[in-house]
This record gives C-alpha cells, structure tokens and sequence, in this order.
C-alpha cells in the first residue's frame, strides 16, 4: 500500500484509481490482440443471406413449442442464478464483518473485496477451466441432453452448502465454488450447443428471442430479489417490534 501512495503521489492519483488505470491499460492491450488474432482465423463458408423479413425471422421460434419449451426451463435457471447471485455479496461481506468484530486478522478480513472476488469468481473460473475439456468430451459421447440435467443437478448441489457456511468456515466457499464452476461448466457447454443448434435450424433469430428472453428472467429475478429483501426486513422490524416489552 505504501509503494502504491508512493507512485500515485508522483503521478497525482490515488492508488485505488491508479491500480484501476492500469488494469484498463492491460485489458486494453488485450482487446486489441483478442480482435487482431482473428485475422489468421480463416473465414468459415457462409449461407446466402436470407431474404426474409426481420419479423418473419423473429416470429419463427416464438411458434416453435420446441424452443419455447427450452426457452421457458433456461429462463427459470437464470432466474434462479440472478435471485442466490443477489445475496451472495452481501452474505460473505457480513462474514467478513463478523470476524472483523471479533478481532480476527486473517489477510482475508483485511482484503475483503480481493477475497470476495477470489472465493466467488475465481473458484469458479478455477472449476470451468477444469471441466470444459471433460464435458466435452462427455457430450461428444452422449449427448447435450444428459449433460443438462446432470450437470444442473450438480452445480445445484454447490448451493446447499452456503447454508452450512459460517464466518469461522467461509474458507471452504473456495472448493465450493470450484465445484460449482466444474459441474456447471457441463451445462454451459450443453446448452451453448443446443442454441447452436436451433440457429442452423432456424437461423440466428432464434438466439436474439433466446438471449432477449433469458435476459429479461435475470433482470426480473434480480428485482424480485431486492423486493424480497425489504419485505424480510419489514417482517424484522415488526418482530423486533412485537418482542420489544412495553
């Protein structure tokens, strides 16, 4: 922290901005590379173009049952991510609290922003790098179908535990989340796949419904999160209340 103030002093920033400035100065970098390496990628055969109406393309999967039928089970499982991935944040900063209050000075109390992104999303990308070569490999063997149910059954499980994490456990959310990111790699690949297959089926206006409507399930779903909140802290408040002798 000293080296950092002593560098933000001389370029006349604050370490916080400064180490930002250069994490969008490294990703910058990035993109740029990212987009130059595709012009070694050789470009794939395209179809014609199709000649049909925008709103003939789009009515199109909204008739097939097929794909309302995944649409509306891939809607509810975003939903149900947006909803627990609302409370996750706040939930593991009031383990950190906890401890802190106690007086426990374990790195992760006096980096909490770091460790939340490390318990959270890095486990997570940890167990995805692990898992996409296996479920690869298993759907290539039987199948999308399976490894959806499969794979969303076991991710599921990762969030059984976070009811048994506590302030003194929160070091196992780590494994946790690599877990979850293993198991529900399966099902990202499965279902990337079976969207990939409604396009050469229909064309792309089948993944512009899909991605309008699973986006409007994860926004929902974090609205109805936030007003389930405040409705459990009015019932806090009224209990409080009601215990409160006169």
């Amino acid at each position: 922290h000293q080296t950092l103030k002593h560098v933000g002093d001389v370029v006349g920033m604050p370490p916080l901005i400064l180490v930002i400035s250069v994490i969008f100065f490294i990703s910058g970098i990035a993109g740029v590379m990212d987009i130059q390496s595709f012009r070694w990628v050789d470009e794939p055969p395209m179809r014609p173009a199709s000649r049909e109406a925008v709103l003939v393309r789009l009515s199109r999967p909204v008739r097939d049952p097929q794909f309302m039928r995944y649409c509306a089970y891939y809607a509810v499982w975003t939903f149900a991510v947006a909803f627990a991935g609302t409370f996750w944040w706040v939930y593991l900063f009031s383990f950190f609290d906890h401890e802190k209050a106690r007086g426990v000075h374990a790195w992760w109390i006096g980096h909490q922003y770091l460790s939340a992104y490390i318990f959270l999303q890095v486990g997570y990308n940890v167990g995805q790098f692990i898992g996409y070569p296996l479920w690869g490999r298993i759907i290539d063997r039987f199948g999308r179908r399976p490894v959806v149910f499969l794979s969303s059954m076991l991710h599921s499980s990762s969030w059984l535990v976070w009811p048994f994490l506590g302030p003194q456990t929160v070091l196992w959310l780590f494994p946790t989340q690599v877990w979850g990111g293993l198991m529900g790699s399966g099902q990202e690949i499965a279902n990337f796949n079976v969207m990939l297959g409604f396009n050469r089926k229909g064309g792309p206006g089948y993944q512009a419904i899909g991605s309008v409507i699973f986006a409007i399930a994860g926004a929902h779903a974090c609205i109805v999160a936030g007003k389930f909140a405040e409705v459990l802290k009015l019932m806090k408040k009224f209990y409080d209340s009601c215990a409160t002798p006169n």
